[in-house]
């Protein structure tokens, strides 16, 4: 039998019917034990193997091999009337709760069965049943461990009444799989999401946070501030971009995600895929945070930063399009090209020494149990919308798209699953120092200093490359850029940053209303251009440095 069963398309498959229990019911070798143990592993649930409860019901002399297994199972039949097994498991079901479904192994009879949906509730119970063809069975079954130490015969094995008996099961099970047909994989797949126990690619728990202009445009902050709200903390991009947060003294990221410092119990920490990594500052950074391997996953597929990369990008980038020279765009390259070059071929995380061993791990696999939890998850985008390779001036652009589809992509991440998009933007967008691009109108830090009433000698303090360490340029806010911006990341929402940029008497400000009226002003005309609500505003570098206007 293959497939589905037309008779099971009811209501017993119902979404709002919480399933409480998994029956696992096979012949010998079909894949239980496999598909028991996926189900504890990925989907939290607990397992009860039939032959453990006979076990605590035999004599401490008794042997644990199949057939006296069997003898102490039909005995328990005979003397409940198929019941013990019902009676054992129902111990660990409890109807109100919602914790993850107990799996049970390894039920033998369709008494057994019927017994359980009695007790339990056939709307709390799912029953699955694997079947497999006699040459795979055959197989399988000399190769197993437990019948090389018991000594067992296949030949004799499958002539055992109880055997027989298994194949009955097929007949009543809500759903059938031919495991030789499919890998140990799809067999979980099709099991886990029929039973609820996966995600829809639909359920909305991601918000993305990416810049609106040429980066630094204050992500750190907003990042850091959100970060407590949030199960899962992911990011991609490379550590030609730093992201500030207010510490005393401050602290740069450059590869984990903001909020990795403030240790929030239970929070976990990703870099995606597509990230890129300079292994020497990751392992720093990882040191300074104090971050344990069990809080961090770093998937082997991330590319690595050379020395020869960095040494590529400072002789012929740094001075021709103001690169910060780290080099990622090399490596990057590499991953593209040397594919097919032996030991040339591009180094992935998967590729480094013991020390990162305990952090490397699939993204893609974290990310699933968040969905399956719905637990929420924060993507933290690096640089901006006006650096992105495909959608900025090129050359003046970095190596990797930056809008909110090309972080997605780099984190592994369906467009399906976000929520909200929060673009970030300041109030005098800046650029890194040297030959990195013009703007629209180019300022200088006098003129802002001029208008804000902060003082030049503080501005140039804090207008210096986290990463780069040259001065940054400055320039009027480039409305058609955030028109653009708004176009290519489609936003929920935008955050503003450095409103005290415009006056500094907003960093008094602790409400909207307390802000100056032109900088009110200019909050609603971004929103008007934007079309969506202005819901953070940034208006000092400190621990209170958000003014919350968000409803979600």
């Amino acid at each position: 039998m293959y497939g589905w069963l037309s008779r099971h398309r009811d209501e017993r498959w119902n979404d709002r019917v919480t399933v409480k229990l998994i029956v696992i019911s096979g012949g010998m070798a079909s894949g239980k034990s496999v598909l028991a143990q996926r189900l504890k592993s990925d989907s939290d649930c607990q397992v009860i193997k039939t032959s453990e409860i006979i076990q605590r019901h035999q004599s401490r002399r008794a042997k644990g091999n199949r057939r006296s297994l069997q003898r102490k199972g039909n005995e328990l039949d005979r003397n409940t009337n198929h019941g013990w097994i019902a009676d054992e498991v129902a111990k660990s079901i409890r109807p109100g709760n919602g914790d993850s479904p107990v799996v049970l192994e390894g039920v033998r009879k369709p008494q057994q069965v019927d017994m359980i949906l009695n007790r339990i509730g056939h709307r709390y119970v799912r029953h699955v049943h694997l079947s497999v063809d006699p040459a795979t069975q055959k197989q399988r079954f000399q190769a197993s461990n437990r019948a090389i130490n018991d000594g067992l015969d296949f030949e004799a094995a499958v002539k055992d009444p109880s055997e027989r008996e298994v194949a009955k099961l097929a007949e009543k099970a809500d759903m059938v799989i031919q495991t030789e047909r499919h890998t140990e994989a799809d067999v979980f797949c099709r099991v886990s999401a029929r039973l609820n126990l996966q995600s829809r690619s639909s359920d909305r728990i991601v918000d993305i946070l990416v810049g609106g202009q040429y980066g630094s445009e204050g992500k750190g902050n907003i990042a850091d501030y959100l970060s407590p709200e949030y199960k899962i903390l992911m990011r991609v991009g490379g550590p030609n971009a730093g992201h500030k947060v207010y510490e005393e003294p401050p602290y740069t990221h450059i590869s984990l995600p903001c909020g990795a410092r403030r240790g929030t119990e239970g929070q976990e920490l990703l870099i995606g895929p597509g990230a890129v990594i300079e292994p020497v500052k990751l392992l720093q950074e990882i040191r300074d945070c104090e971050i344990e391997p069990e809080r961090l996953t770093l998937d082997e597929q991330v590319v690595v930063i050379t020395p020869e990369d960095r040494e590529w990008e400072e002789k012929n980038l740094r001075s021709e399009i103001g690169s910060t020279a780290q080099g990622v765009g090399k490596a990057t390259a590499r991953r593209v090209t040397n594919r097919f070059r032996g030991d040339r071929a591009c180094k992935l995380a998967r590729d480094l020494g013991p020390e990162f061993r305990p952090y490397l791990g699939s993204t893609a696999e974290r990310l699933e149990k968040a969905y399956a939890r719905g637990e929420k998850i924060l993507l933290e985008g690096t640089q901006g919308t006006g650096l992105s390779m495909f959608h900025g001036l090129y050359p003046s652009v970095t190596s990797r798209d930056t809008t909110v589809s090309g972080c997605l992509s780099e984190a592994g991440i369906g467009p399906r699953r976000v929520n909200r998009i929060v673009l970030v933007c300041r109030t005098y967008p800046i650029r890194v120092g040297g030959n990195s691009g013009n703007f629209s109108k180019k300022i200088d830090w006098k003129t802002v200093a001029e208008r804000s009433g902060i003082s030049l000698e503080e501005l140039h303090g804090h207008e210096v490359g986290s990463v780069s360490g040259t001065r940054r340029r400055v320039g009027e806010f480039d409305w058609e850029l955030l028109r653009r911006a708004c176009h290519l990341n489609s936003p929920t929402d935008i955050a503003l940053t450095f409103v005290d940029y415009l006056h500094q008497g907003n960093r008094e400000a602790i409400r909207f209303d307390q802000l100056t009226p032109k900088t009110i002003k200019f909050v609603e005309d971004i929103e008007i251009v934007a079309g969506v609500p202005c819901s953070l505003i940034g208006n000092r570098f400190d621990y209170k440095c958000v003014i919350d206007r968000r409803r979600w």
